[in-house]
């Protein structure tokens, strides 16, 4: 936001993370950054140096870093675990996008299969924090008051946690294709508009869309082939603790 009639420059919103700027350059250093409008807050976390020209052997060894992060998630294809890598790049490099981009549903046939988790790494890796969780809801007047909010407050990442059934209504359907959004100040009888670029993603379990919405998600499955898959023990597990990690 910005006013004025004070001496600050306009604030999109704060990272905890290096991110991509619209030209490529990388945002690393602390501070406010004119070319995205971001602060950069990296919080006593130091980061590696990114080659300013990367060669293709480092592409390949930063892609198996990344990959290597999933290898406990029971995916049904590579599609899916595809999926996950499309949504991390997406949000390290979601200035470089000039429009919307679809939102990632991380679907299983199961409790406990790691759709939570799954969409934490997400976040984890493009901003420093796990994801912020909001109930998915079809009820427009809800799903509107949580976009308002997510746009007021410049959100990078926002979940919205636990479908059930279908998803889908006019109102998220407008969201994933709104650069700005404006709505009423819930309290206030006054409107409140803000951009929308934030990257959007949502759990359930069996979940299926509806409308306008089935265009404008992609979907990652998850399938553990068993009824309890909360009962695999730590040893099963390649990273035991993988938000640690």
């Amino acid at each position: 936001m910005e006013s004025k009639d004070w001496p600050f420059p306009r604030l999109e919103g704060v990272t905890e993370t290096p991110v991509m700027r619209p030209d490529g350059s990388i945002l690393n250093l602390p501070g406010y950054d004119a070319d995205t409008e971001l602060f950069f807050d990296p919080r006593g976390v130091g980061f590696p140096e990114v080659p300013s020209r990367p060669s293709q052997r480092d592409a390949v060894v930063a892609l198996g870093l990344l990959d290597g992060l999933l290898d406990d998630f029971p995916f049904v294809s590579d599609a899916d675990r595809a999926a996950v890598l499309a949504a991390i790049l997406t949000l390290l490099a979601r200035n470089l996008v000039e429009g919307c981009c679809p939102m990632f549903a991380f679907r299983a046939t199961t409790p406990s299969s790691g759709k939570g988790l799954l969409a934490d790494v997400v976040s984890l890796v493009g901003t420093g924090r796990t994801a912020s969780r909001h109930p998915a809801t079809n009820d427009e007047r809800e799903l509107a008051k949580v976009i308002l909010t997510v746009a007021m407050e410049g959100d990078r990442v926002v979940l919205l946690d636990n479908a059930v059934g279908t998803f889908g209504c006019g109102v998220i359907a407008n969201a994933l294709t709104a650069e700005t959004w404006k709505d009423r100040i819930l309290g206030f009888s006054k409107s409140g508009e803000a951009p929308l670029r934030a990257v959007w993603m949502l759990t359930g379990n069996n979940v299926l869309f509806r409308g306008d919405t089935p265009r404008r998600v992609i979907p990652c499955d998850l399938d553990p082939k068993m009824e309890h898959p909360e009962d695999r023990h730590p040893e099963c597990f390649k990273y035991p603790k993988l938000l640690h990690h």
